[in-house]
């Protein structure tokens, strides 16, 4: 039985609405951020929260394009003090 050949994971992309916006690729929920009444909460879907009870909140930001680039940055490699070689 041969192999199945690998799939391509599409480049990750934001899905936005006026009240949640989701980052995501073709296989994984990577993060999102929710309006408040004040601004925005960002979450980092790929790790959970200190208890591991939720996703891990970045922060909250005044913007939705602060919190959005918070989640990118939280939910790339970089961000973990991995080397990618």
């Amino acid at each position: 039985m041969s192999p199945k050949p690998a799939r391509e994971v599409a480049a990750a992309s934001w899905r936005d609405s006026p009240q949640v916006c989701v980052y995501t690729d073709s296989e994984r929920h990577l993060g999102h951020v929710v309006r408040s009444r004040e601004g925005w909460i960002a979450f980092d879907g790929t790790h959970t929260d200190a208890f591991g009870n939720t996703f891990r909140p970045p922060g909250f930001f005044l913007s939705a394009a602060a919190a959005k680039e918070a989640v990118e940055s939280a939910t790339t490699p970089f961000s973990f003090g991995q080397t990618v070689i």
